[in-house]
């Protein structure tokens, strides 16, 4: 039952994505997906997509547990990882 008021507490924070982002929202965990095959624009993206996490977490007088935060890049075999 509160995994259903904290759903309904976060639900808005999906808005914060943009073109190239996803927000997925499931019990108590959120994920973000960045799809763009230019190196830049995904460097951007996680930039402004953590900016506005940020900022909603603040408005929202929620915190981001750091500890429990991962990023984990996704290429093929001839693309190169991004340094972030």
């Amino acid at each position: 039952m509160v995994h259903c008021f904290f759903l309904i507490y976060i639900n808005d924070l999906p808005k914060i994505s943009n073109d190239d982002s996803k927000i997925v929202l499931l019990t108590d965990d959120t994920s973000i997906t960045i799809t763009n095959s230019n190196p830049t624009n995904v460097k951007d993206s996680v930039i402004k997509v953590s900016q506005g996490i940020k900022s909603w977490c603040s408005i929202n007088f929620l915190s981001l547990n750091t500890d429990k935060t991962h990023f984990m890049q996704f290429a093929t075999k001839n693309s190169s990882l991004i340094d972030i």
